[in-house]
């Protein structure tokens, strides 16, 4: 599974029309001198390391059904639980960001990454240890409140902190995501269920380790009071970039999460399936890598829409179950820009950086709650294959909202 920032009213890039090109070529950009080289590392290994447990969970749904001994829908609750408690974390997040003037907003990046740090190490603890299926619940909201907000905070230091490369930056930061999906979802695959609660226990040991990441988020500047209000044509212009992010995060922890089960129910063993979770997670890393450099001149609504009609057409070929390895992997390639451009291009256009970031997390998170769980709850009510064909919807609705084509917030 996935994204902020604010820029000077004097900045040129203000005026770059919506579908100029959103990969700038040239020398390095200056950096925030919150983003130090010890700070930076300490926040890229953070993302690898939340990237490993996302992964983990949904490479491991098998194994833990049968661990746990609970259906194919209750392992998927999973999913659910752990992006509900990411949902609810940027939501309160985004109420603190509205409650707070300027000069106290800059403080509170730093108080709640602190937090939230802690209820990550504290929620993958809980889950490594939990002797019942309830428990490791309980521990999943709590590690996904943690993960919502450091997602929310990590995205727009790199975000705000690269100005002019921030497209570049964002990309870079999930690769570092999707790479640490790669190898939650190989770790796992010789490994017996309780292997695999024991790696969610080590996850809150690394985690603590990366607390100097907290300080790169006094790179996040705080807003104007009225950017917590924005009016109707703002919020117009915010709609189609609101609907991006909800069916792609749908489209992305649909099949990261579900992959597994398709797989499994077409024959295949639990290894392969967690094999195929990886390729799908590496797929979207070499996407996020790749892509984003090689269409420095293409405008930001082109690429989006090539590559969200890609992974839908690639996800409907995984219904022939012989081709669904490579065909989950392609999808995944296409789908890595995705969220990460989205997000990019939204904080180029809108005034309310932060603010406008909050909203399209928290439409992530709906999306990535809410429509998995569809998913899930048609492939046990009718059958597992249609899950690729679900997906493949997802996709097209990617789509047909990429084309038409959001425009930018009118500048105040």
């Amino acid at each position: 599974m996935s994204e902020p920032e604010s820029r000077s009213t004097a900045d040129p890039a203000h005026d770059r029309p919506a579908d100029t090109p959103a990969f700038p070529t040239g020398p390095a950009p200056a950096r925030h001198p919150a983003l130090t080289p010890a700070g930076m590392t300490a926040a890229m290994s953070l993302m690898l390391l939340l990237g490993m447990c996302t992964g983990t969970i949904g490479a491991a749904l098998p194994k833990l059904r049968d661990h746990f001994a609970v259906s194919d829908g209750a392992a998927a609750q999973s999913i659910t639980v752990y992006n509900l408690g990411a949902l609810v974390a940027i939501v309160g997040c985004a109420a603190l960001t509205r409650r707070r003037t300027p000069p106290r907003a800059v403080a509170t990046p730093m108080r709640v990454t602190t937090h939230s740090l802690i209820l990550f190490a504290l929620g993958t603890a809980t889950m490594g240890l939990s002797p019942g299926f309830e428990v490791f619940l309980v521990g999943v909201a709590v590690a996904g409140s943690g993960y919502g907000s450091l997602v929310l905070h990590l995205n727009s230091t790199f975000a705000q902190g690269f100005t002019e490369h921030n497209v570049v930056m964002v990309n870079m930061i999930n690769a570092l995501f999707g790479t640490g999906a790669i190898l939650g979802s190989l770790a796992i695959a010789p490994l017996g269920a309780k292997g695999v609660l024991a790696s969610f226990a080590a996850t809150a040991i690394l985690a603590a380790l990366t607390f100097p990441a907290v300080g790169t988020t006094r790179a996040i500047k705080a807003e104007p009071p009225t950017a917590a209000r924005p009016g109707r044509r703002e919020l117009a212009a915010l709609a189609p970039f609101i609907m991006i992010a909800l069916f792609y995060a749908g489209l992305e922890t649909g099949t990261a999460g579900l992959e597994s089960t398709y797989l499994t129910h077409v024959g295949h063993s639990d290894d392969y399936a967690a094999v195929g979770t990886a390729l799908f997670w590496a797929g979207l890393t070499i996407g996020r890598v790749v892509i984003p450099p090689l269409a420095r001149r293409t405008a930001p609504a082109t690429l989006l829409a090539y590559i969200s009609a890609t992974a839908g057409l690639a996800a409907l070929a995984a219904l022939i179950p012989d081709a669904a390895l490579i065909a989950f992997a392609v999808a995944g390639i296409a789908m890595g820009p995705i969220f990460p451009t989205t997000l990019a291009w939204l904080a180029r256009s809108h005034p309310a950086a932060h603010t406008a970031n909050s909203a399209l997390l928290v439409a992530s998170m709906i999306g990535s709650t809410t429509l998995p769980a569809l998913v899930a709850l048609l492939g046990q009510t009718t059958s597992t294959r249609v899950i690729p064909l679900a997906i493949a919807t997802i996709g097209a609705a990617v789509f047909l909202t990429v084309l038409r084509r959001p425009s930018p917030a009118p500048r105040p």
